[in-house]
């Protein structure tokens, strides 16, 4: 799935009242654009937000124009679903839906028909970030079951629990109809691991990410 915001944004720009058009492509995109501003450490609805907004606005976007000149976007997003498909030696067809999803890191995140078929994956070598996930069905505990892999050392590394991924596949997930929060995502498993991440929206419809921890170390450091 690519959802290109771009032309939409360049055309609000030469609005009229761009302010009042901006307001309206921010209520049509929301799950979207809170996401992209809070990655800022911005509260959209804040009174700051005005002001950031007012000059986002107004900022040159030639750069934006140039990005839309030189760049084909539906084939970077074919390219790394093939390189998505490529690396955890699958069928295009085993992929239900794809996204690109930056919540802090830029996760290209891959749907699968189940649970099951995340945990049997066996990647090769991802040079890139890259989030799985399958829904559980029946009365499991879990809504889905979640993986993360990424580069590192020049290898597939897996990380046993992810909060960035699974915040951004929840806003993902709900946005298109296939979750309802709060849920409870599953990690780990793959690595002998029982990682479960809690997911819920809070009243002001931000999406919050949790779960229990052990303390393994503890200690003090004078600076």
């Amino acid at each position: 799935m690519l959802i290109n915001l771009v032309p939409e944004f360049l055309a609000l720009i030469n609005a009229p009242d761009s302010e009042a058009a901006y307001r309206s492509f921010h209520a049509a995109h929301r799950p979207l654009l809170d996401a992209y501003w809070r990655n800022y450490v911005l509260d959209p609805d804040s009174p700051p937000s005005v002001e950031v907004i007012h000059a986002a606005l107004r900022a040159d976007r030639r750069d934006l124009y140039a990005l839309l000149d030189s760049i084909d976007l539906e084939q970077v997003a074919e390219e790394a679903i093939a390189r998505a498909v490529d690396v955890l030696g699958i069928e295009p067809e085993a992929i239900v839906d794809t996204q690109w999803a930056a919540n802090g890191p830029n996760w290209v995140v891959a749907l699968l028909s189940s649970a099951d078929a995340v945990l049997a994956l066996e990647p090769g070598f991802v040079d890139f970030d890259l989030g799985v996930v399958g829904p559980y069905s029946g009365a499991s505990p879990a809504a889905f079951e979640v993986r993360a892999f990424f580069p590192k050392d020049g290898r597939t590394a897996e990380d046993p629990v992810t909060g960035s991924l699974n915040g951004a596949l929840a806003q993902w997930l709900v946005r298109t109809g296939r979750a309802t929060l709060p849920y409870v995502a599953s990690q780990g498993g793959a690595l002998g691991r029982a990682g479960r991440v809690h997911l819920w929206e809070d009243e002001d419809g931000a999406v919050w990410v949790a779960g229990a921890t052990a303390t393994c170390v503890t200690g003090e450091v004078e600076l």
